[in-house]
């Protein structure tokens, strides 16, 4: 049976002070205004217009939110060329393992406009690493709505219960459980602790270097025998 295992971007696979965030500081400056990490974390795995409607709010920002969606999504983008931006460790060769495993299909899922996740699969060699990859700019809704991760049932034709989801934010991991996925959540703890995901993530690992094709392999078997639980989780390190 097909099944597929959907990787997020920005916060799971690299290190978000060098693209978001970064942007973001530089977006509030701007204005006259501080960045807060404790906003930030309540819009973390959103999509741009997601992110740039609860800074207007929150930071009380006189702009439009068009506006406002264009400069940040113009200074995220230019990040990507930022020199010491580099992948989390075992993310590479997860990746490339589980391509090379043929157990499943790759998908990327991100709330990213498109022209960063095109310049981050660029920069670090993975363009033909994934079947798909969705943007949160193509759907209506953006996480924790499940509208992104339906869209890659959509285009890979694979039903909800075949696909593993990897995440590093409880909006994230909502979005999946919402879509009838499975879900490994990666606490980096660089905004949420484990703590964070327990009671919603099925599986907890502290960083991508815990995973490998045998371990998502026995995610997959057990899926099959459980299906999606949206109300118990397990930690490994």
């Amino acid at each position: 049976m097909k099944q597929a295992v959907i990787f997020d971007m920005d916060g799971l696979m690299l290190d978000t002070t060098l693209t978001r965030q970064e942007a973001e500081r530089a977006f509030l400056k701007d204005f006259g205004k501080t960045y807060d990490r404790a906003i930030a974390t309540t819009y973390q795995g959103m999509r741009v217009r997601d992110v740039v409607a609860t800074m207007i709010a929150a930071y009380q920002l006189p702009l439009s939110p068009s506006e406002g969606e264009r400069i940040l999504t113009q200074n995220i983008v230019a990040n990507y060329a930022h020199p010491a931006l580099e992948l989390f460790p075992g993310c590479k060769r997860l990746v490339e393992d589980l391509q090379q495993s043929h157990i499943c299909t790759l998908a990327l899922a991100s709330s990213s406009p498109k022209a960063a996740i095109e310049a981050m699969l660029k920069r670090f060699e993975l363009t033909t690493a994934f079947a798909v990859y969705v943007s949160g700019e193509e759907v209506e809704h953006g996480k924790p709505a499940p509208d992104i991760f339906l869209l890659c049932v959509e285009r890979l034709h694979i039903p909800p219960r075949r696909f593993l989801v990897l995440e590093d934010a409880p909006n994230g991991i909502r979005a999946a459980k919402k879509a009838g996925m499975r879900t490994i959540a990666v606490s980096h703890k660089m905004f949420y602790t484990p703590q964070d995901f327990q009671g919603s993530a099925d599986v907890i690992v502290s960083s991508l270097e815990a995973l490998s094709p045998n371990t998502i392999e026995a995610e997959f078997t057990r899926s099959g025998k459980e299906g999606p639980s949206a109300d118990s989780s397990s930690q490994e390190t």
